[in-house]
């Protein structure tokens, strides 16, 4: 189905909801006949957000969630199964950030849930949960029911409810059946309040957040969307306020793309490669690459033909590679391909790129990867062990902010060409971040109620420890780093002696409000040397 029939079904039922004080299903299925179109077109473009949404409430990523759950809601705001998820989305951001106005919204959406199912268990189970103000959303699976929400188990559910709920709609439209009775309802016909979720004043909301360095230092890129009603349809325009750090002076606001649909999704994913950003604008199918500072357009289809005389004859493709993050893959109107790589700062025909990738090891036209892991085995006390390994420069996806559980026959392999085992031992260790010169590690004195937390730093060319910080609980950010640890984004300075971390998903309250926070480490002195707030 074309956007434009998505929207105009989308801009049906909030034309409904203005005029009426409840929907309901019948409304539904009277708008999808009266627009004449294939009802399978829609249940597919909200199966499509359920999934996404369900994976990522499974990463605890609740920000993208409740993104793609608002979506589907658009689709069919009486799913009960996407009613839940986006309460789901909005305890995990309660617990994350602590903020009551999470907590409400989503026990308004989880009751949402009773009204249209009063029988619905897992409604009731998260209200009940809510209202106590439990401590933790993931508690071991050990412990009674009501207090654990198991998001896996949840996801799982949600998909397969949501595929019976489906294939039923779908056959009673078959039939031509225009209601929902005789006990073969899809959901009790019980009347919900308006939604609230798309208000037709203009609403921000966020759309993701980037810490780079570059050559002139650190700045902060905050994006985000404004959603309004234009000519009787929703849509949105995104912008970034560029930000110094750790001054918190704005240098810049710029608009990235304007008025676009609530179906569009503008973009793919954000690289920082070479003091530039680098995004797959939808709206315009090309790669853009943003200045870090300034904001201005460094890179795309028009700017590369200019640049290499072998691309002038005119791009026809340019996307991210499918095998690397920091490879652009080019393809001419002619059909010829290219890879170019900012990152690297290399540019290749294709036929010469896979002669380098096939004989990468022999001809030593490798990519040295540094990674960290530990070695495994029943303890909980491990060693971390650093080691590089041989890569084809065309699959170097940078490094990983987590440890790689390895056996140590693994590491005997000529693949890897430097290994180093830590002289200590680390209790339940955590990886924030490692390089080819060093790590740092997050770990505990003990286990139990009188465990603190610490931060260590290990040389990689010696596996010793450099120095330990050892008192923790007076920083701000590392209040809750043991459950946001795959979240913790870490970006070394160009001196390589000072090192920022900041948890986009990690928000906590001070007398002025929500704010996010970030903190800088001197790596050569083992030091903390301060904490900001990022944005308020």
């Amino acid at each position: 189905m074309a956007n434009s029939n998505i929207e105009n079904y989308i801009k049906k039922i909030m034309e409904l909801q203005e005029a009426k004080q409840k929907i309901s299903d019948d409304d539904l299925i009277s708008i999808a006949k009266d627009l004449d179109f294939d009802i399978e077109l829609i249940n597919q473009a909200h199966k499509d957000c359920i999934n996404r949404g369900t994976n990522f409430l499974k990463y605890k990523n609740f920000e993208d969630a409740k993104y793609e759950f608002e979506q589907a809601s658009t689709l069919k705001p009486n799913d009960i199964e996407t009613l839940f998820g986006l309460a789901s989305a909005y305890a995990g951001r309660y617990e994350q950030r602590e903020k009551i106005q999470d907590k409400e919204k989503s026990i308004e959406l989880a009751t949402k849930c009773l009204q249209i199912a009063p029988d619905y268990d897992l409604a009731a189970r998260l209200i009940s949960f809510l209202k106590q103000n439990r401590q933790a959303l993931y508690e071991e699976e050990s412990k009674q029911l009501p207090v654990n929400i198991n998001y896996y188990a949840i996801g799982a559910l949600i998909g397969f409810i949501m595929l019976a709920v489906i294939g039923f709609f779908i056959f009673l439209l078959l039939k031509g059946e225009s209601n929902l009775t005789n006990g073969k309802k899809i959901i009790e016909q019980t009347k919900i309040a308006k939604q609230e979720i798309y208000p037709s004043t203009q609403t921000q909301n966020k759309h993701a957040e980037l810490l780079v360095n570059g050559a002139k230092g650190y700045v902060f890129w905050f994006i985000y969307y404004i959603q309004e009603r234009k000519d009787n349809n929703f849509v949105r325009s995104y912008y970034v306020d560029i930000i110094d750090v750790p001054s918190g002076n704005k240098r810049k606001k710029l608009m990235l793309a304007e008025n676009l649909a609530l179906t569009q999704n503008p973009f793919k994913e954000w690289i920082f490669m070479g003091n530039k950003l680098y995004t797959y604008l939808e709206a315009k199918k090309d790669v853009i690459g943003f200045d870090i500072y300034s904001g201005e357009i460094v890179d795309n289809k028009a700017i590369l033909q200019n640049r290499f005389a072998e691309l002038s004859e005119g791009i026809g493709i340019l996307e991210f590679s499918h095998h690397s993050k920091y490879w652009l893959k080019i393809v001419l109107r002619s059909g010829k391909e290219f890879r170019y790589s900012p990152y690297f700062n290399k540019f290749y025909s294709e036929q010469k790129a896979k002669s380098i990738e096939k004989d990468y090891r022999n001809k030593e036209e490798y990519q040295i990867k540094s990674n960290w892991g530990i070695i495994e085995g029943e303890e909980m006390a491990k060693n971390i062990v650093f080691f590089q390994e041989k890569l084809s420069p065309f699959y170097f996806y940078g490094y990983r902010n987590d440890l790689i559980n390895l056996r140590e026959e693994r590491l005997k392999s000529p693949n890897y060409i430097q290994v180093k085992k830590s002289e200590n031992k680390f209790l339940s260790p955590k990886l924030l971040f490692g390089d080819e010169n060093f790590a740092l590690i997050y770990h505990l004195t003990e286990i139990g109620e009188d465990e603190k937390s610490i931060l260590a730093c290990v040389d990689a060319k010696t596996g010793k420890t450099k120095w330990e910080i050892k008192d923790l609980k007076k920083y701000i950010f590392f209040n809750d780093i043991t459950k946001n640890q795959y979240n913790i984004h870490a970006v070394l300075n160009q001196n390589k002696d000072k090192i920022i971390m900041y948890n986009p998903y990690f928000m906590v309250e001070v007398k002025s409000g929500s704010t996010f926070f970030c903190c800088e480490i001197d790596v050569e002195k083992g030091k903390i040397n301060w904490e900001k707030q990022l944005l308020q």
